[in-house]
């Protein structure tokens, strides 16, 4: 046998309010959020310890990139200018070679020419030939 408790009023028969449910649901709501608090503070302390420490690391390795990074653009620099140096005394000597190479050729063909100009022996004409003898 069941036993409601029922309550009579306005001469209807109406059953007697329970608040025992409601009161537990609120009540695991309190629960559930103090644990949902009480996970965030953990977490937000555990962030706190381990990259607490971390926080510097970017400034330092800022710091350190521009040290460093000045120092490469000096280095790069300074190879640059040294390479395009050598690469430069490599073209003006070949340059140098080759426009020596022209005007010995042109020296020749003239020294060429103006001895066959001196050198009457070697003329086409006879009378030039005995008249040189």
């Amino acid at each position: 046998m069941v036993v409601h408790d029922l309550v009579v009023e306005h001469g209807e028969v109406q059953g007697e309010t329970e608040s025992n449910g409601v009161a537990s649901v609120e009540a695991l709501g309190e629960i559930l959020s103090l644990l949902v608090a009480l996970e965030g503070t953990a977490l937000d302390l555990l962030e706190l310890a381990v990259l607490g420490g971390f926080g510097d690391v970017s400034v330092v390795v800022t710091d350190h990139l521009l040290e460093e990074g000045l120092g490469l653009v000096i280095l790069s620099e300074l190879e640059a200018v040294i390479l395009n140096d050598l690469d430069d005394l490599d073209a003006l000597s070949v340059e140098l070679l080759l426009d020596l190479s022209l005007v010995l050729s042109e020296g020749l063909a003239e020294l060429g020419v103006l001895g066959v100009l001196l050198n009457g022996a070697d003329s086409a004409d006879p009378l030039v030939r005995i008249q040189l003898r």
